[in-house]
């Protein structure tokens, strides 16, 4: 097998590895709020991360491949290395130092936290661009199946779900038991509920027909369009949004047979197959604009008859298509649209998230 399939491979195993983690240690909290750096969750999420990392590493020291991939080079002390070399090792660097920077943050602010942390969302989106920069080899370099490019998408569509949706994909209902402490035992008691009193106070939950429909919008919208960017097929798209809803599936199932509480349960969780549907029925670009307004449609549908969720579902769409423009053209053609790529994911959305955190606990 060749050396840089092998390695980018092992990348994407490792992403997996770290995402597993990330989703065990979400269900986690949900039982036990405060732990040890050295919890099950976290040995499986550093894990991945460290081996993604040591990839890198040998991206950069194997000069076979630290020239290889994309073709063009750029010099940096003396050495030939590839941008999309580059870009994956600082991308892994970027996602371990905001682990630490999660410790330093947790030693601020205490346990008080929401998943919107500046530190949590800046580990998520290197994560993610160290994924997308092993698809693009992936797919470009090496000739991946559309099969093969949708399962990669489709972890990366998981961290999106992640990253963007939150508390907006949890019914009401559920924040004012989490906020009750009852049904969650001894560990749910006094200022470890003061998070979920937050996100009633400022409507963060599934209901609210201005946010939640735009943020499931966004997230299923980047994550399909990347898939018919990178193949160019629907059948991709397809695939991508069926094997989000299995993962999504596969977390459901893990969490409930450990004994944890239910999370990510809203129904506008299933926006991501029918949405996909529509794209592989109705083509480009009339799939896609019918396809931003299913959460909205769903909202109207299943939670509440509010006509505005069908316009903040459309505008959340129309950013999510953006944003996955813009991820692919700065990783396709290395140059301008690349400083978009990290100004978008290292600094726009970690600052923005990282503002709705403060605004939740303290605003």
């Amino acid at each position: 097998m060749d050396r840089g399939y092998l390695a980018a491979l092992t990348g994407v195993v490792g992403l997996y590895t770290a995402l597993a983690g990330l989703y065990f240690d979400i269900a986690y909290h949900h039982v036990f709020p405060f732990e040890a750096f050295w919890s099950n969750p976290h040995i499986l999420m550093y894990s991945g991360l460290a081996l993604a990392f040591l990839v890198g590493g040998y991206l950069l020291i194997d000069p076979g491949l630290r020239r290889g991939f994309g073709g063009s080079t750029i010099r940096i002390l003396g050495l030939e290395i590839s941008p999309y070399t580059l870009l994956y090792s600082l991308s892994c660097i970027s996602a371990l130092l905001a682990g630490y920077l999660d410790s330093i943050w947790h030693g601020i602010w205490g346990s008080f936290e929401s998943s919107y942390s500046y530190p949590h969302t800046l580990a998520l989106t290197s994560s993610i661009t160290a994924a997308l920069v092993l698809v693009t080899v992936l797919v470009r370099e090496y000739r991946s199946s559309i099969l093969a490019s949708s399962i990669f998408l489709a972890g990366i569509g998981m961290a999106l779900f992640r990253t963007f949706i939150g508390p907006f994909s949890n019914p009401r209902a559920l924040f004012e038991e989490l906020a009750s402490g009852t049904g969650l035992g001894h560990h749910f008691e006094g200022e470890s509920t003061l998070l979920w009193e937050k996100y009633l106070e400022k409507g963060l939950y599934a209901e609210n027909p201005l946010l939640a429909p735009m943020v499931v919008a966004l997230v299923y919208a980047s994550v399909l369009m990347l898939a018919y960017q990178y193949t160019g097929a629907r059948e991709a798209v397809l695939y991508t949004g069926l094997l989000v809803t299995g993962l999504m599936l596969i977390f459901y199932f893990s969490v409930d047979l450990a004994g944890y509480n239910p999370v990510y349960r809203s129904p506008l969780a299933l926006s991501a197959p029918i949405m996909a549907m529509a794209i592989y029925l109705l083509g480009v670009p009339r799939g896609f604009f019918v396809a931003t307004l299913v959460p909205g449609l769903l909202h109207i549908l299943l939670i509440a008859p509010e006509p505005l969720a069908l316009v903040t579902s459309l505008v959340g769409g129309a950013l999510g298509i953006a944003i996955s423009v813009t991820a692919y053209r700065g990783l396709i053609n290395i140059g301008r649209w690349t400083l978009g790529l990290v100004a978008v994911f290292f600094v726009a959305v970690p600052i923005v998230l990282g503002y709705a955190d403060i605004y939740i606990r303290f605003l």
